[in-house]
């Protein structure tokens, strides 16, 4: 019997306490928030220091996922690469070329099984643009084939894919170009007039969304190849001056590839020829490239990844400098946990409480430091040249 009324008196007593958590929660807040308040100076730097910490943690990693964005955002990223070509003298690669022959996109896929489709492109230096009294130089003027826009998928929004770039004289502009250009009116159909070595006008056939910055190959405007067929050689395989993509299947074998392409190098380009092509990832160009002749300034695989470990350092530090404020504090705390044991408080009590009151730190130095990287953002985009947050 006693046994059982034991049993009875536990069972009340745990279900007492179970039924009391919510009070206790309540009157551990309110014990948390006194506290805060009580020692205003330690809280204020406590909670200060892991906001700065973290908003410095959060803008270099928002940096570094931006920079490790670059070409992941088209429907097959992952089976996309680029042509380059290698110069190899005595089995030693003494240059490595980021562009190719024009006619290497077709050869290639139509010998290689593993190779589904290709896109030739060539970047223009700088085209003259004539919009009735309007002169503008333009820098980001490329030509694209009829499979520009199948590989790279890019949003669009005028015109037809199939078609756009299929003609002469076609145009495709991006969404901010396209205002540029004609304001609020429909740019589908408008003329532009090229100046220089092309002097005639060419019909806007397509409109696409801005391109993101998160790109190696930028560009506002894109030419139809065929618009500019009657300016070079497509014949000539020493003329490297085009960037030639291809799209692969999902499970190609590296090393089979490269036995293929060597082959085919020497078939086109003869047996004397030093050159040799070669595949490297789109994902990849700007991290990774150590190529010559890139659209653009790469990035820095190594830097990239020297800034993630610091953004974590500095976290690291956050943390251990309010572990330590917190440590310096135990001693004050301890005539307050002392006098919470004599009235019946357990150790998991205490524990609760204490947990409460760092949890509610760590909630408010998160929320300061969301406000600390939204004040920061415009000054450090500007510091970085891009506004990264609209490409993650």
């Amino acid at each position: 019997m006693a046994y059982y009324n034991c049993c009875n008196y536990l069972a009340s007593l745990t279900l007492n306490y179970f039924f009391n958590i919510p009070e206790m929660l309540k009157n551990y807040l309110k014990i948390s928030i006194r506290s805060l308040i009580r020692h205003k100076l330690f809280s204020g730097i406590n909670i200060l220091g892991l906001a700065l910490g973290l908003s410095a943690f959060l803008l270099i990693q928002e940096y570094v996922n931006f920079e490790k964005s670059y070409d992941t955002h088209y429907d097959k990223a992952d089976q996309l690469y680029r042509v380059s070509t290698f110069e190899v003298i005595n089995d030693v690669v003494e240059a490595k070329d980021a562009m190719a022959t024009y006619g290497a996109g077709k050869v290639l896929t139509d010998e290689i099984p593993e190779i589904i489709n290709y896109t030739v492109t060539l970047k223009f230096e700088e085209l003259v643009f004539r919009k009735g009294e309007n002169i503008v130089h333009e820098k980001k003027v490329i030509s694209g084939d009829s499979n520009f826009l199948k590989l790279f998928t890019y949003k669009v929004l005028q015109g037809d894919i199939e078609t756009m770039l299929n003609e002469p004289n076609a145009l495709v502009l991006t969404k901010s170009k396209a205002i540029d250009y004609f304001g609020d009116e429909n740019a589908l159909g408008q003329t532009i007039e090229i100046l220089g070595d092309f002097n005639r006008s060419f019909v806007v056939t397509g409109v696409l969304e801005d391109i993101p910055d998160n790109t190696h190959y930028k560009f506002d405007i894109i030419m139809s190849d065929k618009s500019i067929v009657d300016r070079f050689d497509y014949n000539n395989w020493n003329w490297n001056n085009y960037y030639v993509y291809l799209q692969l299947t999902s499970d190609f074998d590296k090393a089979t590839l490269d036995e293929k392409l060597a082959a085919i190098t020497k078939k086109y380009e003869g047996e004397e020829s030093n050159s040799l092509w070669d595949v490297h990832p789109v994902s990849g160009i700007h991290l990774t490239s150590d190529f010559t002749f890139e659209p653009e300034m790469p990035g820095n695989a190594k830097a990239v990844s020297f800034l993630a470990i610091i953004s974590i350092f500095i976290l690291i530090i956050a943390w251990v400098n309010y572990i330590n404020l917190s440590t310096a504090r135990a001693v004050d705390r301890a005539q307050e946990v002392g006098l919470r044991k004599v009235i019946g408080a357990f150790k998991a009590q205490l524990i609760l409480q204490f947990l409460l009151e760092s949890l509610m730190i760590n909630l408010l130095a998160s929320l300061l430091a969301l406000i600390i990287l939204e004040a920061a953002l415009p000054f450090y985009h500007g510091i970085i040249g891009t506004v990264i947050t609209d490409h993650i």
